[in-house]
């Protein structure tokens, strides 16, 4: 593929701003080099979608799980004590992202529908704190039950309360002149309109927006369920964790200040 075409993306197109003009971060290109001479001789795992709870296997469910589960896919240390949320699901103690999936199982063996927007739609604190029983409050519960209430109160006015039909009236792609599914998803869900805005430009993120994407692919494109034609045009995901390994390796340099 060439340049061109790769920073069509309209991620990759709103970060030319921050590229052209850091002045406190520069990318140390030798380095970029370095490392990726060595890391293209390093073998990673190919992702298969699989999870660790068997959440079935109806495409229709898999889509809505998860587009849900990203909508929360956030914050799971509490702020102030630094304590990682955890819960304890059938005999074992998961925590962080892991607990939040052991969660959603155990709901679901409880019969909660908790992927239908109709009880997204008017879920109270209480229902949310309770599918989210663990070890302490889970963080930001009441930004979750706005997020959930936010999502379910669409779904129901426009997809009869299913995350799998909003999927399924997009165009399979990232972009397609305004019909692709993050183009909709991140226009349509204010959740997933993750964007920051420096020196006056807008600048797209969209992790959870891409995340939640990948997810559905990686896991329902290898039974030819579902499949993202345009995936080669996904950013990498953004995560608190990049910069730290980008200047471990030298490739982000940081000004003094």
């Amino acid at each position: 593929m060439s340049k061109s075409e790769f920073w069509g993306s309209s991620v990759l197109k709103s970060l030319e701003p921050v590229v052209s003009s850091s002045s406190l971060v520069k990318v140390n290109e030798a380095k970029l080099v370095e490392v990726a001479n060595w890391m293209a001789y390093e073998e990673f795992p190919k992702p298969d979608g699989s999870s660790m709870f068997d959440f079935g296997k109806d495409p229709d469910f898999i889509m809505d799980l998860t587009l849900v589960t990203n909508s929360l896919n956030f914050a799971f240390t509490d702020f102030d004590s630094g304590v990682k949320f955890e819960t304890d699901y059938n005999g074992k103690r998961y925590s962080d992202s892991e607990a939040m999936n052991a969660c959603f199982h155990r709901a679901i063996a409880a019969g909660i529908p908790f992927f239908d927007g109709h009880y997204l739609a008017d879920i109270t604190r209480e229902q949310l704190a309770s599918v989210f029983a663990g070890t302490i409050e889970i963080p930001m519960l009441d930004e979750r039950v706005t997020i959930l209430r936010e999502v379910g109160q669409k779904l129901v006015a426009d997809y009869s309360g299913k995350y799998h039909n909003f999927v399924k009236s997009c165009a399979p792609k990232l972009y397609a002149n305004g019909d692709g599914l993050l183009e909709r998803l991140t226009q349509e869900f204010p959740r997933f309109e993750d964007v920051s805005i420096y020196e006056g430009n807008r600048i797209e993120i969209y992790k959870l927006a891409q995340l939640g994407i990948w997810g559905m692919h990686l896991a329902l494109s290898p039974r030819g369920d579902w499949k993202l034609e345009d995936a080669n045009m996904l950013t990498a995901f953004a995560d608190y964790i990049v910069p730290v390994g980008m200047r471990v390796m030298g490739i982000f340099e940081y000004a003094p200040e």
